[in-house]
């Protein structure tokens, strides 16, 4: 059985409150309510502002075609990580902010790493036996 436009616009709109997209798509709460009841359907131009902000297609939508499958969050890249609506993956919320986390011990590492080396980076002997030039 095919879902009702409300149904998937619900699923869409995955942890967004209807208040948030109502003003993302310029319309007050009880019209945004009355969409995911089926009980009124946006415009055209509505319909075109959700595409975009949920990145699917009007088929997609409107049900003509088949959901596209979740990716994995095996399959984003980071940058594409930021921009993923929720319903686009599932997990990468999660695997977000995994990375965020793992991305903050890397940086303090590569701290650490950095001032060990500079402790440990001796000054070469001066080419011209041992004594060094000084400009002068």
């Amino acid at each position: 059985m095919q879902k009702s436009f409300g149904t998937r616009l619900r699923e869409f709109r995955g942890e967004y409150m209807q208040v948030e997209l109502a003003h993302e798509f310029g319309v007050g709460q009880s019209a945004y309510s009355a969409w995911e009841l089926d009980k009124k359907e946006p415009s055209l131009n509505t319909i075109r502002a959700m595409c975009k902000f949920f990145k699917i297609t009007a088929d997609e939508l409107l049900g003509i075609t088949e959901e596209r499958p979740a990716r994995q969050a095996s399959q984003v890249s980071e940058p594409e990580l930021y921009d993923m609506p929720p319903h686009a993956c599932p997990r990468c919320e999660e695997y977000r902010a995994d990375v965020i986390y793992l991305r903050g011990h890397i940086d303090k590492l590569t701290s650490l790493l950095d001032e060990k080396g500079k402790a440990h980076v001796r000054t070469p002997p001066a080419p011209n036996g041992g004594v060094h030039a000084h400009a002068g």
